[in-house]
């Protein structure tokens, strides 16, 4: 969201204000940049109070076009588009990661698809797979594949110095994990992993785990339970987290499914080679051993051995072939520049069906 707003509004000359539902890091980062940001907190307040915040900013600025990511967002800023006349679009990041079990939940799953399907001009789906998934949701024409961008630059200026993470022995080499500790993301596969590692060479590996979430104690436990604990550590939440990639040895991504997400492309732009589930958005950066490996072989062992692999593979050779991807693939100007085209498309159309400018 940072990369492709700051872009949208330097690149592209575009004038962007945001509306956030939390007042947190990236309201800051936004604030700092220039960018307008208005905040409801959705801890404070209800869906219709949310809703009457968001109708009043829209009324009082008129923008040409409104732009929603994520479920809750959609539904609010698709409504008060719509009732006051202005386009809008979304962005989808990822495949569902479970089912919704609940009526409510089932209801607001598919009052939020309807609109994606009927009142919604665009739904841009971060990787071709995932276009491929929402087909099964979204009519064809309406939606469009546009890849995550990157500021590689930006990145890496964030990665000086790299953190440090221990006081491991030198020598030691650091494989780390980053994301939200649920269940999707398979914290515990890369913990049986660590430990298959760890059994094959005790003293050689430190294991990283950054993020929060709901299954923090559970995976806690379960580093406990391995006997791994003492060569895990559990980061949480790391604002520096592009020091801290930089300061890996490997990045290791095992969700069962993805996106297109940021953090490899970050992990490469710093200079650190990932290991990753062959799914999703992640075989497009990675295939060719562009700044990593693949793995088919979904279980500890597989990534053990892709872990022990990339290593011996050399950090510089797989770090220049996966930046030189990026810069091809990934640029975060090329990305908002595709995000504008489209933007332009749907005022166009939308022109044509006023029967006017």
């Amino acid at each position: 969201m940072f990369t492709l707003v700051t872009q949208l509004a330097r690149e592209q000359q575009l004038r962007v204000a945001v509306v956030l539902l939390n007042d947190g890091e990236l309201a800051s980062r936004l604030r700092a940049a220039g960018i307008e940001v208005s905040v409801f907190d959705e801890s404070r307040l209800g869906f219709l109070a949310l809703l009457r915040g968001i109708h009043r900013v829209l009324r009082e600025r008129r923008p040409d076009l409104v732009h929603t990511h994520r479920q809750k967002e959609n539904i609010l800023g698709a409504l008060c588009a719509w009732r006051l006349g202005i386009p809008s679009v979304r962005t989808v990041h990822g495949a569902p990661e479970f089912a919704p079990r609940s009526l409510p939940k089932r209801l607001l799953v598919a009052f939020d698809r309807w609109l994606g399907r009927h009142v919604q001009r665009r739904v841009i789906a971060v990787s071709e797979d995932l276009r491929g998934k929402l087909l099964a949701h979204y009519p064809a024409p309406r939606l469009r594949t546009i890849e995550n961008g990157i500021d590689l630059e930006a990145v890496r200026a964030t990665a000086m110095p790299p953190a440090t993470l221990d006081d491991a022995p030198p020598g030691t080499q650091h494989v780390g994990i980053a994301g939200r500790l649920d269940p999707v993301k398979r914290i515990d596969l890369f913990l049986a992993m660590a430990a298959e590692l760890l059994g094959r060479a005790p003293q050689r590996w430190r294991f990283h785990v950054f993020g929060e979430g709901r299954l923090d104690a559970d995976l806690r436990a379960q580093a406990e339970a391995l006997g791994i604990a003492q060569a895990v550590r559990f980061h949480g939440h790391r604002s520096d987290i592009g020091a801290c990639l930089a300061a890996l040895d490997v990045l290791v991504m095992c969700s069962d499914h993805e996106g297109l997400p940021m953090t490899p492309l970050e992990s490469i732009a710093v200079g650190t080679p990932v290991v990753a589930h062959a799914v999703g958005g992640l075989v497009p950066i990675l295939e060719g051993g562009c700044g990593g490996t693949l793995v088919s072989d979904h279980s500890p062992r597989g990534y053990a051995d892709a872990v022990e692999r990339t290593l011996l593979a050399g950090r510089d050779a797989l770090i220049a072939r996966g930046r030189e991807r990026l810069q091809q693939r990934y640029a975060a100007g090329a990305n908002a520049a595709a995000v504008a085209a489209m933007y332009r498309e749907v005022l166009r159309g939308s022109s044509a069906n006023a029967g006017g400018e």
